[in-house]
């Protein structure tokens, strides 16, 4: 009895770690689909990249929330390949900020304003 119980546990241990294993997985493949074309056709132009992911249209449908969490892990993609460093979102303002990591514009303040900005009030 005692065994038939034990093995009942591990096997629901087993499936509980599959199942959450498996649904990290998916939401990783979700979030890279959308800025893996970008990131990978402007590998080492962060500003055409952001620029281009910013003017598709998988963007502008995209929830504020879900445009913050997509830029940030395009902005990631870039920092982890070295080609921005340091950087940083302020949630207050909608603003990504990064330093250049190559070329002329290395060590040159970048940033990205995700904020809808009110023409009367700028």
């Amino acid at each position: 009895m005692k065994k038939k119980i034990l093995v009942i546990g591990i096997t629901i241990f087993i499936i509980v770690i599959g199942v959450i294993f498996l649904a990290g997985k998916n939401d990783n493949i979700n979030h890279d689909g959308t800025v893996n074309q970008f990131y990978s056709q402007y590998q080492q132009d962060v500003d055409s990249g952001i620029g281009a992911f910013m003017e598709s249209d998988a963007f502008k449908n995209m929830e504020e929330a879900n445009q913050i969490e997509e830029m940030n892990h395009l902005l990631k993609m870039y920092e982890n390949n070295g080609i921005i460093k340091d950087l940083y979102y302020d949630n207050q303002h909608k603003l990504f900020s990064f330093v250049y990591n190559y070329g002329e514009m290395k060590e040159v303040l970048g940033g990205v304003s995700l904020k809808i900005w009110d023409p009367m009030m700028n």
